[in-house]
């Protein structure tokens, strides 16, 4: 019987090696984090806001809105997804709801925050936190919500983070978390880390730079090839899974469809690019 995303969850968070969750924010990269090898990833709430609102993560995206996004991130992987559930969109009855809604849309996990709403990214300044005993509340309110009993409830608190850590960047110094490596974290007895910035920050580094060289051949009206800039036609067709397309329209197009869109070799020309993955996660 094949594991549940739910009970893999489970099982990495409690295995005796650090699980390092790198933060995911779409569909580009949820398939690129599965390919190069991790097992789980974490939705990043704040990539959420800022890659599908264009809005920085102050409490502006709602419960709708982020779940869609991470249902379209589990139909598009097998990676055990911990979802970011904000502070639960309210109260205690909130919470239940919010959880129940996550569940539904297919993720391993939701983490819940204990900062009063609207909040804010845990990293900027200006933050407030709820009482103890609220957080204890809702954090019943959830447990009793999910119908799986594995379904992971992660509780975080902007006071203290003893068993998981926010790495943000994660290979980036910045001034309101000290850097520290995965293995160091371990060390101190921490079981997960996440690096809820890192993917987004990397993806707007080379979109500032690809848009850097496109200016280039404009202001000099030359040609301006930069293979080694992004990912060629062929790898972004392997990364989003256009091989599983091919081979269900091998599956289950007629002769005559394929030849049409194909040729009477019924063979599609893209060629799915070939990289090992890495045993990154675990």
């Amino acid at each position: 019987m094949k594991e549940s995303v739910c009970k893999r969850l489970r099982r990495l968070i409690h295995a005796p090696e650090i699980l390092a969750l790198p933060g995911v924010f779409d569909g580009f990269s949820t398939r690129l984090v599965q390919r190069t090898g991790y097992k789980a990833a974490f939705i990043t709430g704040s990539g959420v806001s800022e890659a599908r609102l264009g809005q920085p993560d102050v409490g502006l995206m709602g419960l709708e809105e982020n779940v869609a996004a991470a249902r379209a991130m589990t139909a598009c992987s097998d990676l055990a997804l911990l979802a970011d559930g904000d502070t639960g969109y309210g109260n205690a009855v909130n919470v239940y709801h919010t959880v129940r809604a996550f569940e539904r849309a297919g993720v391993a996990g939701v983490m819940l925050e204990d900062q009063v709403w609207p909040k804010r990214c845990g990293h900027m300044k200006g933050k407030e936190v709820i009482s103890a005993e609220e957080m204890v509340e809702k954090i019943r309110a959830a447990a009793s919500a999910r119908s799986d009993p594995d379904f992971v409830i992660k509780s975080r608190t902007d006071v203290l983070k003893p068993l998981s850590v926010n790495m943000g960047f994660g290979i980036r110094q910045r001034s309101t978390t000290p850097l520290l490596s995965a293995a160091q974290l371990q060390a101190l007895g921490v079981a997960v880390v996440i690096y809820p910035r890192m993917l987004t920050a990397c993806a707007l580094k080379d979109m500032e730079d690809g848009l850097a060289h496109l200016r280039q051949s404009h202001d000099t009206g030359e040609v301006v090839d930069r293979p080694e800039a992004l990912v060629s036609f062929e790898e972004l067709n392997a990364i989003m899974g256009m091989s599983e397309i091919e081979d269900l329209e091998r599956r289950f197009l007629t002769e005559a469809q394929r030849n049409a869109k194909y040729g009477d070799s019924g063979e599609s020309d893209i060629v799915p690019h070939a990289r090992t993955a890495s045993a990154a996660g675990r």
